[in-house]
């Protein structure tokens, strides 16, 4: 078992609990409109404390080479593909990044691998929740349920930002539009692709080479995974309180936010609270 000395488990604890303050308090200034950004700084920000978290949280659970790894695969897999659509339109769909999302690593903006690895990572680990998965590794049963079910809540992400970044605010445009607000409905198929890769490809890592081991910490270091998944969409549930133009596509994303984000992260918060309960009922027995 993975037993952490517990003043470093104490560092970890505040690192954790300070990182979903500050980014939950961010995403609800700068969405509210009291400090006026854009919507890619307003991403800058709260990335940073999504780092601090992911990493933080990542190192314990996999270690440092591991999580190494997932950026990696997360890096090829996503620039691959998303090349691969810029120029063919698979599996995406026609579109073309503009500049405001910053330097680009060919056609690609720099600042979305790490948009995909980590809430990639947090999709990943609040899947884990709902299935019960909380160890160093991965059983057989679950090399091929989580990546899907993984795959599922990275798309739900999608769906509650991509008409607002494409169609409202033009961080990329589709060629032909699309159904879905202006965004194509391949986009959603190609997302699920994309991440089921890497995700597939990470749980292949894990079951071939880690061992499935428990880990001796708080419940915490659980919970806030399911709640930092959730506030990377309160943005998108924020804004029609806040907008007076297009709110229409704002109040659609809040809705989709709050079914297809808030309630996969409730039912895994709620699933991984009861699973404790009963495994310390079974131990006091």
């Amino acid at each position: 078992m993975n037993q952490m000395p517990l003043a470093l488990e104490k560092v970890m604890k505040q690192i954790l609990i300070a990182s979903v303050l500050i980014n939950l308090a961010l995403f609800a200034m700068l969405s509210a409109g009291f400090i006026t950004v854009s919507e890619a700084q307003m991403r800058w920000a709260g990335g940073v404390f999504l780092m601090l978290f992911v990493c933080t949280h990542g190192w314990y659970r996999y270690g440092l080479y591991r999580m190494v790894l997932f950026f990696c695969i997360t890096l090829v897999v996503t620039w691959s593909l998303e090349s691969l659509s810029i120029v063919t339109g698979f599996p995406f769909g026609q579109f073309v990044y503009s500049d405001k999302l910053g330097e680009k690593i060919g056609h690609v903006p720099i600042m979305i691998f790490p948009a995909y690895f980590f809430n990639g990572y947090l999709a990943w680990t609040t899947s884990q929740l709902f299935w019960g998965k909380q160890g160093t590794g991965i059983t057989k049963k679950q090399l091929f349920l989580l990546p899907p079910t993984s795959a599922l809540l990275m798309v739900a992400w999608n769906a509650s930002f991509d008409p607002i970044m494409s169609t409202l605010q033009g961080y990329w445009t589709w060629q032909n539009g699309g159904a879905y607000f202006g965004v194509p409905l391949s986009n959603f198929a190609g997302w699920f692709v994309t991440v089921y890769l890497f995700f597939q490809i990470f749980a292949f890592v894990l079951y071939r080479f880690s061992a499935d081991s428990p880990i001796a910490v708080g419940r915490y270091y659980w919970s806030l995974i399911p709640v930092m998944y959730g506030i990377q969409g309160l943005p998108y549930f924020l804004y029609p309180f806040f907008r007076s133009q297009d709110v229409t596509i704002y109040r659609s994303m809040a809705l989709v936010t709050a079914m297809a984000m808030f309630l996969p992260a409730i039912l895994s918060f709620v699933a991984s609270y009861t699973r404790d309960h009963r495994d310390q009922w079974r131990q006091t027995d």
